[in-house]
């Protein structure tokens, strides 16, 4: 059974996380799930999964991770 983490305690303890990025569907829903209410108005993006199982091009994921991590 998955558990959430304490994102209080890691926002508390680093106040300028501005935006959290969620790797991929499943990482967004649980965390929304167990953690949503920690974002008090951060930013949040879910970006493509970098696992192998998923279909879009490597090349195309990488384009994207790119630039939100470069934001």
């Amino acid at each position: 059974e998955p558990e959430g983490n304490d994102f209080s305690a890691f926002f508390a303890a680093c106040p300028r996380v501005a935006r959290v990025l969620f790797n991929g569907a499943a990482a967004e829903k649980l965390f929304f799930r167990f953690c949503g209410e920690t974002l008090q108005g951060r930013a949040a993006a879910r970006l493509p999964s970098t696992s192998p199982a998923y279909t879009l091009p490597y090349a195309q994921k990488l384009e994207i991770w790119r630039k939100e991590l470069l934001r």
